[in-house]
Parts: structure tokens; C-alpha cells; sequence
């Protein structure tokens, strides 16, 4: 990413459905991150509330009680790569998203803080957000847009998996991308067989399992050599493990292992990552 492109990024080219925050009106941005805080609230506590209503004292409250003690609430003023959007419904605030500059080395937009209001959910509007996400990328130059979230917050991670992101990493919180060159996968799970297969220009199954009584069988299907194949592949790993985990299948046990590249600086296997996963559920119990 150029310097030029990084000053444009400021010159977003934003559709009907985001409005951009007015970062310098005290009350509205306060406004915005009580939305921000809601994503808390709901993720760690299970509890849906309305922010719009909060008082100082509810604010108060919730951030005592969802923050750990290590962490600190930000507000707008202080994300110093993003700029912050509500989401407009019908002319309503349904919600907020802030979209931010891409990490070192990457060129994709960075999408944060997607949350909306109970009572728009169930009508597609989260999907239309993204697809507005992945356009104003496009139109800003970048190949794509990337995103975390915690891997704990199964309602959000299924939201993804189910709009085709890719996990493409799973250090810390889970990083989901979709960008222009990845093809469209489709996993199928029948009885005790699932399978993981590419679109075009590979349409083909890459990836089969099956699910053991203490353990998951596991299979690759060999493809000709393509270009980016192998970045490819261990994506499509990561997502194939993410869906089996999503749906209960044990992974500590078959034939992952054999799938891990060896180095220091590997990205691990499925099985790897229940592994990880168990071991920060002790460590970074949820908050309730």
C-alpha cells in the first residue's frame, strides 16, 4: 500500500446506508460507543440491551461489569485508523460499523465494531452491511475486506462462516477476510461426513471428515498445482477446522497433525487450534 493511497483513505466513497459519525459532537459520539459497549454487553454478559437509553450510571455499570481488569474503553476520538459509521434502516440508526486502514502488509479494508440493534437483526440487513463493506473497499482501491472477532462469540462467528469468510488467522481473536481472488467454498455435512469444497476455477472437494466416536477421521483430496495453491489450501484448513469446531466434531485426534507445515513461523491445523481454544477458555474464562 502507497502513501498516496493511504492519504485517499480519508475520501471514503460511502452508499445511503452509512452515515458518517460526528466525531466533534460530544453526545453523538458518546452515542456511538455506547453501541460499541453493547457488543460487550451482549458477547460476555448474554444480556441484549438498547444503548440509546443508557444513563452515565448505566454506562457506568456495564463497563465495570464486561471490561476485564487489564482493559480500558475507548472512545471514538482515541481509534486513531478508522473512521466510525452509524448504519442507517429506513432512516433509522440501526447500528455501527467502523472501517479502518489496512495492517502492515496487507491491502484490505478493516472492518470493526459491526454491531446492530436487536430489532433489525433477522431481515438481512447484516449481510447488506458487508456487501457494502466489500464495495467501499473496492471502490477505495483495496483487494478486500478483513475482520476479527472473538472465537468465543459463536453467534457472531457463525454469522461470518455463514456470509463465506475465510479464517485466515487465529491468534488472539479469530481473523476472518474476503477479498478478490479467493473462490466461493461450500462445506457439507452429512450424518457423520463432511466435506469442504472449492468453487471455481477448482470445483472440487478438497477436504473430507469423518466424525469417530472420540476422534475425527480426516482426508485431503490432491489437486493440480495452481498458482497461490498453497496459501490457498491452509485457509481453507483453517475455515474447514472453524466449521467442525462450530459444530461440535473432535479435533484433537485423526489425522490433523499431519496437515501442520513445520517451521517457527507456522499457521497451525485444526487440531491445533481446539488445542488453543481450550487452553484461553481456562485462562480467559467469559465474564457473567
Amino acid at each position: 500500500m502507497t502513501k498516496n493511497h493511504a492519504l485517499k483513505f480519508d475520501n471514503f466513497s460511502i452508499g445511503g446506508a452509512f452515515e458518517q459519525l460526528d466525531i466533534d459532537d460530544p453526545e453523538e459520539a458518546q452515542i456511538w460507543a455506547d453501541h460499541d459497549l453493547a457488543i460487550l454487553v451482549e458477547n460476555r454478559c448474554g444480556i441484549n440491551e438498547d444503548p440509546n437509553e443508557w444513563s452515565d450510571q448505566d454506562r457506568q455499570y456495564w463497563r465495570n461489569r464486561c471490561l476485564l481488569p487489564t482493559e480500558s474503553f475507548l472512545e471514538p476520538k482515541a481509534w486513531g485508523r478508522y473512521q466510525h459509521f452509524w448504519i442507517i434502516e429506513s432512516e433509522d440508526r440501526a447500528g455501527i460499523i467502523a472501517l479502518g486502514g489496512p495492517n502492515i502488509g496487507d491491502n484490505r479494508l478493516f472492518a470493526g465494531s459491526l454491531y446492530l440493534l436487536p430489532k433489525f437483526r433477522g431481515f438481512g440487513l447484516g449481510k447488506k452491511v458487508l456487501a457494502l463493506a466489500e464495495a467501499v473497499a473496492r471502490g477505495n482501491g483495496f483487494q478486500g475486506i478483513e475482520l476479527e472477532t472473538d472465537w468465543r462469540w459463536r453467534n457472531a462467528v457463525q454469522f461470518y462462516l455463514e456470509n463465506s469468510f475465510w479464517l485466515d488467522k487465529w491468534r488472539g481473536n479469530l481473523t476472518f477476510i474476503k477479498q478478490q481472488g479467493l473462490p466461493n467454498y461450500r462445506f457439507s455435512m452429512k450424518n457423520n461426513w463432511a466435506s469442504f469444497q472449492l468453487g471455481t476455477p477448482f470445483n472440487a472437494v478438497i477436504f473430507k471428515a469423518e466424525h469417530r466416536k472420540s476422534y475425527t477421521d480426516f482426508a485431503e483430496q490432491p489437486l493440480p498445482d495452481k498458482v497461490g495453491w498453497n496459501s490457498l489450501r491452509q485457509i481453507s484448513l483453517n475455515t474447514f477446522g472453524l466449521f467442525l469446531a462450530m459444530s461440535g466434531w473432535p479435533l484433537k485426534g485423526g489425522f490433523l497433525s499431519q496437515f501442520v507445515p513445520e517451521g517457527p513461523k507456522k499457521r497451525l491445523a485444526p487440531k491445533d487450534l481446539m488445542q488453543y481454544i481450550e487452553y484461553i477458555e481456562k485462562s480467559r474464562p467469559c465474564i457473567y
